[in-house]
């Protein structure tokens, strides 16, 4: 198992952004890799149930998911406990998630491009496909998750996305 982890160490090294990298770049990595909070992608079907009544239960479920999914990766989190990897730009983050193992945000991202095809929203789910990998890439190269967090993540939220639509349609 060591032996694993230093490999995934060394490949998540090789793919970091090198230190002369114009902060330029590192900012907008930054703002991708972010573009997939929890909590963001609970608002938003929030709002969204609110300004169309007509999409209401499945905005209302999706937040449902969405949240469900922050619980179960926070979970996972806290019994594996792996740090993340050198360097983390930002000191916030170590304060509210010191934790790398699994990547969230992959999970997150892949969960709503998923579900977006799944509710017949085939545009939004091819977008949600790129943004994934968008936000899978620049989770690594940033520093905040090694290779295997990302790979973890997507795993889990294409289960549960799985899971969650299942659970849908027994619900209707």
């Amino acid at each position: 198992m060591q032996r694993l982890l230093e490999i995934d160490q060394n490949l998540t090294k090789q793919l970091q952004l090198p230190p002369e990298t114009p902060a330029w770049i590192r900012r907008f990595l930054d703002i991708v890799a972010h573009t997939a909070d929890w909590w963001l992608w609970t608002i938003i079907p929030l709002i969204i149930s609110l300004l169309n009544p007509a999409w209401k239960t499945r905005m209302l479920a999706l937040a449902a998911g969405v949240f469900g999914l922050a619980l179960i990766i926070t979970l996972i989190k806290t019994l594996a406990r792996r740090a993340r990897p050198d360097p983390v730009d930002s000191a916030a983050l170590l304060k509210i998630d010191a934790h790398s193992f699994p990547s969230g945000h992959a999970a997150r991202v892949v969960f709503l491009a998923i579900i977006a095809f799944l509710f017949g929203w085939p545009f939004l789910g091819i977008l949600g496909l790129l943004w994934t990998v968008l936000v899978s890439y620049s989770r690594m190269v940033t520093g905040h998750h090694y290779l295997t967090d990302v790979i973890f993540g997507l795993v889990i939220g294409v289960i549960a996305a799985l899971a969650f639509w299942k659970l849908i349609l027994m619900m209707l």
